[in-house]
């Protein structure tokens, strides 16, 4: 995991490195958008949601994991797959952003209320939807 310490050109070695095991092997691999575990979510790390864009856009589907401890034993939950779906305008920000919100919203809803932290209310928007997953490309991969 990239840490907020690490500079944004250490940052970028790594995503290239990602991108280039991905392209040589199908294996999954994984990440952690916070960079960290705490007890409940934080935010997640700037430049990552525009990152996991570009594995969607690349076919790539992000599977989100909550992961924690509970009464002593350690909990994983998996949630189906998904296409993350962000404007096509604007600057970085503006456009990594509603990509971070949309997988920590993910992750988040496979945790319990209490670790939510800052994306309760995308967490809740999302539980909110019919189909409890945001617009666009996502939906169950075959």
């Amino acid at each position: 995991a990239v840490s907020e310490r690490t500079s944004s050109s250490a940052s970028s070695r790594t995503m290239r490195s990602i991108l280039e095991v991905l392209e040589r092997q199908s294996e999954p691999i994984g990440l952690f958008p916070e960079g960290v575990g705490k007890d409940v979510l934080i935010e997640a790390i700037p430049g990552t949601g525009l990152f996991l864009h570009s594995l969607s856009k690349r076919g790539i589907p992000i599977l989100p994991a909550g992961i924690y401890e509970e009464g002593g034993v350690l909990t994983v939950r998996f949630g189906p797959p998904f296409f993350l779906d962000v404007p096509r305008q604007g600057d970085k920000e503006e456009r990594d952003r509603p990509a971070r919100d949309q997988v920590m919203a993910h992750i988040g809803r496979l945790l319990p209320r209490r670790m939510w932290g800052p994306y309760t209310l995308a967490i809740e928007q999302l539980l909110a939807r019919p189909d409890g997953r945001p617009p666009g490309r996502s939906g169950h991969i075959a």
